[in-house]
């Protein structure tokens, strides 16, 4: 009996798994008690000598004694930006942000010799939404202290820290103090019609959540009653999720069909390849593509906004749709998360592994064509900063940048697309981005 066995993680990407090759050990090492390091790393190094991406790169004789996450990061392939080890009673093993805590993202550049912290996203139903609290505005202090270069992280992280975020709004009379909680984050932030004279529609799609399914639902039957015949998707916050539910979006925009392929993944030699279908895919939310079929809108093209918060899930939908419909990206380079983990926990008992849970890289991911490979992330066909206009406009509305250069592509002109394109020589200067702590969190695509 293989002692790592593995899992599927609801709030990540998943996709049908070949069975693999037996464990190296069938039972721990006696010698090592279990809980101990020597235990707990030697599951580690067991687990990854199977299932990882890069396991004939594992060195030959590491020090097994080390803390686990200290032996994680020695003998973790150098290229391997990804995998994770974490243990759920270990706070300091997960990323903590921003928005998971009290449901907003802040962005500090420098505006001349001082530095502008701007709310960069506020999450729909949270209590920074009913707050009042909106992308775009100032914040004068944090925690009543005017954030500088020097200060500004230690002022967001100490909020983390403290679980209470007290911010002064240039244009509000009183402060709005913000209590650290649990953020229920609906995936769909904004849907709405742009543009004149064309049927055209707005998406902010924030997150693939298997488990929230409707609000993207509701979004496409909004558009099609509307005759919508050109789509604008923003994806440039969005961290991933469930690989069967960008599989849904892909079927909902292109004439495909449930035969068709979506993802394909490479993995080591005991993985091997996986080709899978839209229809494989969408069995695991209970969809398939006849289903989906009347919901689908009569499109020839889609607008993907994307920047460098793109990641996984959301750059897997804007390169493996691509081979069915033509799709424009507008925006920034996406972040380059080309690969997928699956869970792995131990349920013995005793268990060496003591809780440790072990999310190792197994797959690259391409799509129909075979295109992937793309850890620098996707280059975008018109490149926009968002802050080329300050402060940052409302999401979905038609001065933001991003939008504003899809609207001008669709109408045929590109002036103003080339008016808010600006080179990153030119662009302001980030300072602090609390939006890269959720990047980190999101960790990588997790198949079954």
């Amino acid at each position: 009996m293989c002692r790592s066995r593995f899992y599927f993680h609801g709030l990540f990407l998943f996709a049908v798994l070949a069975l693999l090759g037996a464990c190296r050990k069938d039972a721990p090492d006696p010698s090592y008690p279990p809980g101990s390091n020597e235990a707990i790393n030697d599951w580690v190094l067991d687990s990854m000598a199977v299932y990882y991406y890069w396991n004939r790169n594992l060195p030959k004789n590491p020090a097994r004694w080390k803390a686990p996450v200290d032996f994680f990061a020695d003998i973790r392939y150098r290229d391997d930006r990804f995998s994770e080890l974490v243990h759920p009673s270990r706070p300091d093993t997960y990323q903590q942000t921003m928005t998971g805590n009290f449901g907003l993202d802040l962005v500090a550049v420098e505006s001349g010799q001082n530095l502008a912290l701007y709310i960069s996203l506020v999450v729909p139903n949270s209590m920074a939404a009913r707050s009042g609290l909106k992308r775009g505005q100032r914040v004068v202090t944090v925690n009543a202290i005017r954030p500088d270069a020097g200060n500004v992280a230690d002022l967001v992280n100490g909020c983390i820290a403290n679980g209470i975020a007290e911010l002064e709004i240039d244009g509000m009379d009183e402060p709005i103090s913000l209590v650290a909680t649990h953020i229920n984050e609906n995936p769909v932030h904004v849907f709405n019609l742009v543009g004149t004279g064309m049927k055209t529609g707005y998406l902010f799609l924030n997150r693939f959540d298997s488990g929230r399914l409707s609000p993207v639902m509701e979004a496409f039957d909004y558009f099609r009653s509307h005759g919508v015949s050109e789509l604008i998707i923003d994806l440039r916050y969005n961290p991933g999720g469930d690989v069967p539910v960008a599989a849904l979006v892909a079927a909902l925009l292109a004439p495909v069909n449930g035969a068709d392929i979506f993802a394909e993944y490479r993995g080591n030699t005991n993985a091997g390849v996986k080709r899978n279908n839209f229809d494989a895919e969408l069995s695991f939310i209970n969809h398939n593509v006849s289903g989906l079929a009347i919901r689908r809108l009569n499109l020839s093209r889609v607008f993907f906004l994307t920047g460098r918060h793109t990641l996984s899930a959301a750059e897997l939908l804007v390169n493996n749709l691509a081979p069915y419909m033509d799709v424009i990206r507008i925006g920034e380079q996406t972040h380059g998360k080309d690969m997928a983990a699956f869970v792995i926990r131990d349920h013995q008992q005793p268990s060496p592994a003591d809780g440790w849970i072990l999310h190792p890289l197994v797959y690259k991911l391409y799509n129909a064509q075979g295109i992937g490979d793309y850890p620098e992330g996707l280059a975008p066909d018109i490149g926009v900063n968002e802050l080329s206009i300050l402060p940052l406009r409302p999401l979905g509305a038609e001065s933001d940048p991003l939008v504003a250069a899809a609207l001008s592509q669709l109408s045929g002109t590109n002036a103003q697309s080339q008016r808010y394109a600006q080179p990153a020589s030119t662009a302001p200067k980030i300072i602090l981005d609390t939006r890269i702590a959720v990047d980190k969190q999101s960790g990588v695509p997790l198949v079954r």
